[in-house]
């Protein structure tokens, strides 16, 4: 006889793990986690079990899907009914006020180039190490 994992059955049966694991509790066994095995026999009384179920809620005929009710305002600044929210939209950023034809921008002065830079802060011969002598 052959073992299943839950994680491996509620994959298959397409229920989540704790909805397995509450399942076989009930039914007398453990089964901590998804990596917990069952036998065969507890797998297939499972899959028979929640088939069924997935059966019956399949069986039933859902009712039409929920569709919102659109308003439609066909005049700007028309009055809006009670009750209801328009959405707002975002306004663009002002464009930046265009320069006349006869103004131009003068151009950026340049830096002055930086001053060559001093390893040293102390006049006179650099440092020589006495033991390398």
């Amino acid at each position: 006889m052959g073992k299943v994992r839950v994680g491996q059955l509620a994959k298959e049966l397409n229920i989540k793990v704790s909805e397995v694991i509450a399942r076989l509790k009930e039914l007398g066994i453990e089964a901590k986690s998804n990596l917990s095995t069952v036998e065969d026999i507890v797998a297939t009384r499972l899959r028979s079990e929640f088939a069924g179920a997935a059966g019956a809620a399949k069986g039933a005929k859902p009712g039409p899907p929920k569709v919102p009710k659109v308003l439609t305002i066909k005049k700007p600044g028309a009055p809006v009914p009670p009750g209801v929210t328009l959405p707002t939209v975002p306004r663009p950023a002002p464009k930046p006020a265009a320069l006349a034809p006869h103004e131009t921008i003068a151009p950026a002065a340049k830096a002055a180039p930086p001053s060559p830079r001093t390893f040293s802060t102390v006049p006179g011969p650099p440092f020589r190490d006495p033991s390398r002598a």
